[in-house]
């Protein structure tokens, strides 16, 4: 950790691992976007709204490589090519500064070992995340 960096990072090795039943029937390079939203606390009551914070692309193997806010509360979300939302993180997860955590998939069974291989999103540098656009109103 360096405490005197403001983000992390969050690598997933293949999205389509997991025991959702709204991803395991989904032909791979269905999932095109990954969306990052953060958990803004609305009182001391632990009152929790969801913020969107930005899209970063998902391989076609699967796997993403994202920069992220640290001591953040962040939740992921599956988008398909349309920009509609597929499935969404239902739990909070946070990295600290400058740490790089991940996952084998999304939701995937906990004892499950990740396979033998390199996903292609952690041979390049971690994606910032792409701000999503603010509506003038």
């Amino acid at each position: 950790m360096d405490h005197n960096r403001e983000t992390g990072v969050f690598y997933c090795i293949d999205v389509y691992i997991s025991d959702r039943p709204e991803v395991k029937q989904l032909a791979r390079g269905s999932i095109k976007q990954v969306r990052v939203l953060e958990g803004v606390f609305l009182d001391r009551e632990a009152a929790v709204t969801r913020r969107i914070l930005g899209t970063a692309p998902v391989e076609a193997d699967g796997s993403f490589h994202i920069r992220v806010p640290a001591k953040t509360p962040l939740a992921f979300q599956l988008l398909d090519k349309e920009g509609k939302v597929i499935t969404t993180q239902l739990t909070w997860t946070w990295v600290m500064p400058r740490e790089s955590r991940g996952c084998i998939g999304c939701h995937e069974d906990r004892e499950l070992a990740p396979p033998n291989q390199l996903p292609r999103a952690v041979v390049k540098p971690a994606v910032q995340i792409e701000a999503a656009p603010r509506k003038n109103n």
